[in-house]
C-alpha cells in the first residue's frame, strides 16, 4: 500500500508541478492506490475496528513521544531519535485506517 521514497518523492515533486496537465496525470497515479486503501477499509469487521481502536491509545500510552502535542515535530522531515521508523508506521497507518 505505501509508496517506495523514491516514488512518493517523484508524485510529491509532480505534486508541486506549476502544470496543470503534470498535476492532473500525478493525481491519476495516486487513484489506484486510494482505491486498494478505501477497499481495505471497507473490508474490516467490526472486531477488526475494534482492535485498531484499542491499539493506538495503547502505542501512545507506550510512547509518551507520539502524543498528539508532539505531532508536528513528528509530522517534520526528521524522526524524533526516541521513535523508531517502524512504530512511526504502524501509528500513522493506524491512525489513517481508523480516520
Amino acid at each position: 500500500m505505501r509508496h517506495g521514497n523514491g516514488e512518493q518523492a517523484g508524485i510529491n515533486a509532480d505534486r508541486k508541478h506549476d502544470d496543470r496537465a503534470t498535476r492532473e496525470w500525478a493525481r491519476g497515479k495516486q487513484r489506484p492506490a486510494n482505491a486498494e486503501r478505501t477497499h481495505f477499509r471497507n473490508s474490516l469487521t467490526d472486531e477488526d475496528r475494534s482492535h485498531i481502536e484499542e491499539r493506538i491509545p495503547q502505542l501512545l500510552d507506550e510512547n509518551p513521544a507520539l502524543s498528539t502535542t508532539n505531532a508536528r515535530t513528528l509530522e517534520s522531515k526528521t524522526d524524533p531519535p526516541c521513535v523508531s521508523r517502524e512504530l512511526l508506521d504502524e501509528y500513522y497507518f493506524l491512525k489513517e485506517i481508523a480516520g
